[in-house]
C-alpha cells in the first residue's frame, strides 16, 4: 500500500490492480526508490469486464461511497483525533 488507497479501497468496492515493484531506469522517478508497475494485461481485462458488467461497476461504486462516508466522516475523524490527542494532553 504505497499510496494510502487501501485505507478505503478493497476487493468488494473496487477493482484492485496487481503490480510488480521495479527500479525505474529513467525518467522522473529514476534514483528515487521503487515504482509499482501495473500489469497492462490485467488493466485491459478489468476494463473489458467493467464495460461488459456495468451493473457490477455501479454496485461497487455505491458500496465504495458508503464505505468512505461511514469510515471517514468528519465526526469519526474528529473522535479518532480526540482519542489520540487525549493520550498526550
Amino acid at each position: 500500500n504505497h499510496f494510502g488507497g487501501l485505507e478505503y479501497l478493497n476487493k468488494d468496492n473496487s477493482f484492485l490492480l496487481d503490480y510488480d515493484l521495479v527500479v525505474p531506469d529513467k525518467g522522473l522517478y529514476y534514483g528515487l526508490g521503487l515504482w509499482a508497475q501495473n500489469k497492462k494485461e490485467q488493466i485491459i481485462e478489468i476494463l473489458r469486464y467493467c464495460y461488459d458488467n456495468r451493473g457490477t461497476v455501479i454496485d461497487k461504486s455505491i458500496l465504495a461511497h458508503k464505505d468512505i462516508v461511514s469510515q471517514f466522516s468528519l465526526d469519526k475523524t474528529r473522535t479518532e483525533l480526540n482519542n489520540i490527542l487525549e493520550k498526550y494532553v
